[in-house]
């Protein structure tokens, strides 16, 4: 600020040469200035790429964890009799398997705020998994294990379509360093 008053004083007073040099130095001082900014912004733009990454990593590993445990819950329910006392047990499990499923889902609609890393397609299957495990809730109650099972599986198909997404995606985050690629 002072450099630029003594600069506009220099120039009313016809020193051009004094002014030109004050000039010069004002211009390095704000290409300077900007380069500072532009670093930040890169480093701002990494911690942010290296967090979904992060992010897509645990949700992939808390997907696996659900499916594997979806797919036990259909092996079981699959064995078990219409009028065992264990399907009220199997049918909490599945809540919870729901439930589980739900809290992946939130956070991902929180990346899915400040990344693409998230696809409409990913949002689908998850979403179709949920509905599927909510027929199966409810056909617990009438004990009926043909549609238990039938929603089970597809439920567990859309987990594990969901999941290959989620891995392609978090491959071609690694690759592009860590920026989201346009899927489409």
């Amino acid at each position: 600020q002072e450099e630029m008053e003594q600069t506009n004083s220099d120039l009313q007073k016809g020193n051009q040469q004094s002014a030109s040099q004050k000039m010069q130095r004002n211009k390095q001082k704000l290409s300077n200035f900007k380069n500072k900014m532009q670093n930040l912004k890169q480093k701002m733009d990494e911690q942010n790429s290296k967090e979904s990454i992060r992010q897509m990593q645990k949700a992939i590993n808390d997907m696996l964890t659900l499916s594997k445990k979806q797919e036990d819950l259909f092996n079981r329910t699959s064995k078990t009799d219409p009028n065992s006392t264990n399907l009220p047990n199997l049918g909490r499990e599945q809540m919870n398997q729901f439930e589980g499923l739900m809290r992946v889902a939130d956070r991902l609609a929180e990346l899915s705020e400040r990344s693409f890393a998230v696809t409409p397609q990913m949002g689908n299957e998850i979403a179709e998994a949920l509905q599927n495990m909510g027929d199966a809730i409810e056909n617990f109650t009438d004990r009926k294990l043909g549609n238990i099972t039938n929603s089970q599986k597809e439920s567990l198909g859309n987990m594990n379509n969901a999941i290959g997404q989620m891995q392609q995606m978090l491959q071609a985050m690694q690759q592009s360093n860590g920026t989201c690629p346009n899927p489409g």
